[in-house]
């Protein structure tokens, strides 16, 4: 398995000379993206324009490929925030996520909640999944997201240190409760506005009632003229972020 802590530390390098700069990269392919220094904890995005963020975690499961399907139907991309456990178990399909033009972050290795763990494990969790995201797919992952959005500084600042861009959301879909396609799909076409991050999960053991509540988000919120962007497409598209969580008018 190849190891990415020397690239890790050339990137934080960079990120000391040039603060403002995070890279986001496929294999020996870089591309440079420019993020607001602030901007440590990234909840939404600041755009008059029709742009939205999908999101899923707890993946790859059994299931993604068809959440993948969905998404290839309304020409929709997404951010697949992955457990580098089930990295282990479906390499091909985290490298299917990456060819079909979405989007892989960290979720950590085994969904623990980092604020109660030794700071030597939370290290372990990061770069435990890192290292099986590029071994799978040839990704360096960029960005993070914490399991149950849990954090505290010490958290943050372990994060920070290997380079991650910190993205939350705006909309939480719910679909980790027991809510019918209608309820999840109802909530998040009736709340999201430009530039919202949704929350959804592909790593669910029942997905029938989530699988028919996307294809209901995609197909209400295409046909109202929105356009699904992975996190770093985003950061290109919008004149900025928010780095916490705002109440919309």
């Amino acid at each position: 398995m190849i190891c990415v802590h020397r690239r890790r530390a050339l990137a934080a390098g960079c990120c000391v000379l040039l603060p403002a700069l995070f890279w986001f990269g496929r294999s020996a392919t870089l591309e440079r993206m420019v993020v607001p220094p602030k901007a440590l904890v990234i909840y939404s995005f600041i755009t008059e324009q029709p742009l939205l963020a999908l999101t899923f975690d707890d993946g790859p499961e059994l299931h993604t490929p068809l959440v993948l399907d969905l998404l290839a139907r309304y020409n929709a991309k997404a951010t697949f925030f992955v457990l580098g456990l089930n990295v282990e178990r479906r390499p091909e399909t985290v490298k299917a996520i990456v060819d079909q033009g979405h989007q892989l972050g960290v979720h950590t290795y085994s969904h623990r909640q980092l604020p109660k763990i030794p700071v030597t494990e939370l290290r372990s969790e990061l770069s435990r999944s890192a290292d099986l995201i590029l071994w799978a797919s040839g990704v360096i992952p960029t960005c993070f997201r914490p399991p149950y959005g849990e954090l505290n500084p010490a958290v943050s600042r372990v994060v920070r240190e290997h380079g991650y861009s910190i993205v939350m959301w705006t909309v939480d879909s719910s679909d980790w409760r027991r809510g019918t396609a209608l309820t999840i799909s109802s909530h998040v076409t009736s709340t999201a506005r430009p530039g919202d991050i949704i929350l959804m999960h592909d790593g669910l053991t029942e997905m029938s009632e989530r699988l028919a509540a996307l294809e209901m988000i995609l197909e209400k919120l295409t046909a109202q003229g929105y356009r699904f962007l992975t996190i770093a497409q985003m950061l290109k598209e919008c004149d900025g972020v928010r780095p916490q969580w705002e109440q919309g008018p």
